[in-house]
């Protein structure tokens, strides 16, 4: 049976951030995840009439080497990461 790990980051700085993950007791990950990201241009970035969809999740698949691994998070973002493992 597979079991499915969420990990949730938060950059709430300016600059896309580097983070360094290690996932302990967990000895071996799936190399396929997903990570679905919400961010805007500032930290008061909203939708509105003109702009409806200035802050909307993204969700892409992502390759991770192990259950150690580095991930850049982008300026203003929420980040979800499932890892099945």
């Amino acid at each position: 049976m597979r079991h499915k790990l969420i990990v949730k980051v938060v950059n709430g700085t300016s600059d896309a951030r580097k983070v360094s993950i290690a996932l302990t007791g967990v000895e071996k990950v799936d190399h396929a995840a997903k990570l679905t990201t919400l961010s805007g241009k500032s930290p008061n970035a909203t939708n509105n009439i003109r702009e409806p969809e200035a802050v909307v999740p993204v969700e892409q698949g992502i390759t991770l080497d192990g259950p150690k691994f580095e991930r850049s998070f982008a300026a203003y973002s929420i980040n979800v990461l499932e890892i099945s493992y």
